[in-house]
Parts: C-alpha cells; structure tokens; sequence
C-alpha cells in the first residue's frame, strides 16, 4: 500500500571541518508522526552519503551540496529508509 507523506520541522547540520552531517525531519502519513533522522559523510567535492543500516526510524540519504545560492548554497537529497516493522519510506528533499 503506497500512501502520500509531508515532511516538516527539517534541519540539515554540515561540519565542513570533520566532512560529516546530521539531518531530521519530521515525517506525517496518515495521521501519524514520526521523526526521522540521518547523518554521514560529506566528501571533498560536496557529496552526502549516510547508511541506517536498516535502523527503525534512521534513513539513508545521499545528495549534493550546490553553490547555486551564493554562500547560502544549496543541497538536495534523496532517501530511504523504515518508518517501523512494516512501513518505509522514500522520497527526496531540497535545502534552501
């Protein structure tokens, strides 16, 4: 059974110095919410990637940093990982 999601209340934390982050958001379908969380690697030329390892309630993203706003920037990702014992989730997000 495939359902529609919101997310909400995101944030996204870069340590350029230790080239890791940390990501949350808040994940609504039917009727429930429950908080997702991420974090990982970013490499040299600006790529995230992070594992769950198959965690309830952790996700594996992987996504792109982009100067596209000036010193702002940018990052999008996309995701996937496991509500509870029986639901996942996947989609995709962009940082402005």
């Amino acid at each position: 059974l495939i359902s529609a999601a919101e997310l909400s209340n995101g944030e996204l934390k870069v340590d350029f110095g230790r080239r890791t982050f940390s990501t949350g958001m808040d994940l609504t379908t039917e009727g429930s919410t429950t908080r997702l969380s991420a974090g990982g690697t970013v490499t040299t030329d600006g790529r995230l990637y992070g594992d769950a390892a198959g965690r309830v309630g952790y996700l594996n993203i992987q996504g792109l940093l982009s100067n596209e706003r000036g010193p702002t920037g940018t990052a999008t990702t996309i995701f996937d990982g496991r509500i509870d014992d029986r639901r996942r989730v996947n989609g995709g997000a962009t940082w402005r």
